[in-house]
């Protein structure tokens, strides 16, 4: 394992939050985020920011339109394959 990889963190509840609102209505802004998560803007905006440094959200802009969507990435498709063995969810399907 090369010195820069950072071991996995658990998720907080929140982002679980964020990631099941992204996993459900594809591309959002943050608006619809933070309706369907009843989480305040800074602390969506902040993990936001969190997950798309760790690869696991993509950001596109419009104008001043932010719009969010999940990453195609492997890291996330097995965070999430581990969130819902551990968890027992069903709000994302993997292939």
């Amino acid at each position: 394992m090369s010195g820069h990889m950072k071991s996995p963190t658990p998720l907080s509840r929140g982002k679980k939050k964020i990631l099941e609102v992204l996993a459900n209505f594809g591309e959002v802004n943050i608006s619809k985020i933070i309706k369907h998560t009843s989480l305040n803007h800074k602390l969506v905006n902040t993990y936001l920011k969190e997950m798309e440094s760790l690869g696991l959200v993509r950001e596109r802009r419009f104008g001043r339109v932010r719009m969010f969507r999940l990453s195609d990435s492997d890291v996330l498709k097995r965070m999430l394959r581990n969130v819902v063995e551990l968890e027992g969810s069903s709000w994302v399907s993997q292939p």
